[in-house]
């Protein structure tokens, strides 16, 4: 459950990453 929830939050975070690097690029 731990691992799961652990992956759950890096998923989270590639995608606030891919978000930011979008609005840079704008």
């Amino acid at each position: 459950i731990l691992l799961s929830l652990f992956v759950a939050v890096i998923l989270d975070n590639l995608e606030l990453d891919e978000d930011l690097k979008k609005l840079k690029q704008v």
